[in-house]
């Protein structure tokens, strides 16, 4: 899965995503783009999924609040999960 964490998502989260394609916004220079701007970008780029911290939806998503060690970090899937089709 190809995954996008936001500016203000906690880096070391990475570790906790093996077997995963992970980006953050500031390695793809995107660092100073909107919410909304972000993730519609990162759609048409094919990530499958954003990872923010940001509790209001730019766009509508898919979006949940994971029980993790990166309280307050919200999920939001661009499109379905590959592996669940």
């Amino acid at each position: 899965m190809l995954i996008l964490l936001d500016h203000a998502t906690p880096r070391p989260l990475r570790r906790h995503l093996p077997g995963h394609t992970v980006h953050t916004a500031a390695q793809m220079g995107w660092d100073l783009l909107s919410d909304g701007t972000l993730l519609t970008i990162a759609e048409e780029a094919g990530y499958n999924l954003l990872i923010t911290p940001d509790q209001k939806n730019p766009a509508p998503a898919k979006s949940y609040r994971p029980k993790n060690r990166y309280p307050g970090t919200y999920e939001k899937r661009l499109v379905p999960n590959p592996t669940t089709r």
